[in-house]
């Protein structure tokens, strides 16, 4: 009886290591296999050896938008009471301020 049961792991050890190792040849070959079908030297492909036209790079996007850092939207984010409960802290918040006063793009709100 302790014979089949060992023999029952071992077998469910092996079936895990093959799945294992299947999942692993999986991903890797998903990996290499998201080129597309151009080639990178030369500019010719399989095609016979006709040149095919240089990809250029995408034109720039218009940039978007950047909320200002002001104490309302750092309040309408996270409320004070809120920030309280979910940050532990010998001393709680009393107040939300703007991370950079001088410039209302690049800060951060601190409690």
């Amino acid at each position: 009886m302790a014979q089949s049961q060992r023999s029952s792991s071992q077998g469910d050890r092996i079936y895990r290591v093959g799945v294992g190792l299947l999942l692993c040849s999986m991903l890797a070959l998903a990996a290499c296999s998201g080129g597309g079908g151009t080639s990178s030297g030369g500019g010719s492909s399989s095609n016979g050896g006709a040149p095919t036209a240089t990809a250029k790079a995408p034109a720039p996007t218009a940039t978007i938008a950047l909320q200002q850092i002001t104490v309302a939207y750092c309040t309408h984010l996270l409320p004070l009471a809120t920030a309280n409960q979910i940050i532990p802290s010998s001393t709680p918040a009393t107040t939300i301020t703007q991370g950079n006063p001088n410039n209302a793009l690049s800060g951060a709100c601190n409690y």
